[in-house]
């Protein structure tokens, strides 16, 4: 039996069910990694820009920044409204755990992405500053 189950009805037992976290559920787990990939992209794309090339995304055609040449797509939005559109394929991005996109046997890490959004404010600033 998990851990966070004993906790969970050794609290209900003794009454304690307010003290006890509630774990989060694989969306809220995935968010918090998309949000640290965003971040890390753009400190990455800040330090070297050079290290990123810029590219129209292939369905919102809003232009984002990537650290490979083989990204078409801005975001995971995009990605999974894409397969779904052009493929009729419904994907759940969430089922995969952060050991799979991070392995090595799974195509080793994931590219840094600089969203549109984040791209769209960062540009003028470089531009002053390298101009």
């Amino acid at each position: 039996m998990k851990d966070e189950i004993k906790q969970a009805r050794l609290a209900a037992l003794l009454g304690l069910t307010e003290h006890i976290p509630v774990p989060k559920t694989p969306l809220e787990k995935e968010r918090e990694v998309a949000i640290s990939r965003e971040i890390e992209s753009v400190i990455s794309y800040l330090h070297e820009p050079k290290g990123f090339v810029q590219v129209d995304c292939k369905l919102c055609h809003r232009t984002f920044a990537v650290n490979r040449g083989n990204i078409s797509l801005c975001s995971d939005h995009c990605r999974v409204s894409y397969l779904s559109e052009v493929f009729g394929i419904d994907v759940d991005y969430t089922a995969r755990t952060p050991e799979d996109r991070w392995s090595q046997s799974t195509g080793g890490r994931e590219p840094l992405i600089v969203p549109p959004i984040a791209l769209a404010i960062l540009l003028p600033d470089l531009q002053l500053k390298t101009g």
